[in-house]
């Protein structure tokens, strides 16, 4: 979950509401490099922590269609998702 959340913050997409102390930042995840895992064309792993420190307190992949638990599959494919796309110079 800290990679997640440090590659959300590297990609810009992480939002602070100081009136709740709420965080909540996602992450891209591109189905190219698991076609035979995921019947969509990827999603977004979206996760809410507490300000900057603490546990992520809530994580779930999110499609145009559906919102599920997170698995350690989504994170790996949003993992490879930024390592790929940040070489290429097109994830932000």
């Amino acid at each position: 979950m800290n990679e997640l959340r440090f590659i959300a913050n590297e990609i810009g997409t992480v939002n602070r509401d100081d009136n709740s102390c709420g965080t909540i930042g996602y992450v891209p995840v591109d189905n190219d490099f698991a076609p035979d895992d995921f019947d969509t064309f990827g999603g977004y792993i979206v996760m809410m922590w507490y300000k900057d420190r603490g546990r992520t307190d809530n994580a779930v992949f999110m499609t145009d269609d559906e919102t599920s638990d997170i698995t350690i599959k989504h994170a790996e494919l949003a993992i490879t998702t930024y390592q790929t796309y940040r070489k290429g110079g097109r994830l932000t």
